[in-house]
């Protein structure tokens, strides 16, 4: 069953509301281009696989990094420091 916009504009000002799904828009975080022409996908699908492989080697150098460096002061070295040097309040009071 189809209606005409005469029809639809009808039983829109008389309250009679249709069966018809109208779709809203998906909305995103990043733009989605519109390509014209092959070649412009190509050339973005080049820059998104560029640009992942730059996130990746930048994780990889934050990781490699993180487990280098000590860790400073943290409740897990205190506990551990602790554990190595055992001493009770009682033994270190006069």
């Amino acid at each position: 069953m189809s209606l005409t916009v005469l029809q639809l504009l009808q039983n829109h000002t008389r309250g009679l509301h249709s069966d018809i799904n109208v779709q809203s828009d998906g909305y995103y975080d990043t733009d989605i281009p519109q390509f014209d022409d092959i070649t412009d996908f190509y050339e973005w699908k080049k820059q998104l696989r560029a640009d992942l492989k730059a996130e990746k080697e930048r994780l990889q150098a934050l990781t490699s990094e993180k487990e280098e460096t000590p860790a400073k002061d943290t409740p897990d070295t205190k506990i551990k420091d602790s554990e190595q040097n055992p001493t009770t309040k009682k033994e270190n009071e006069p």
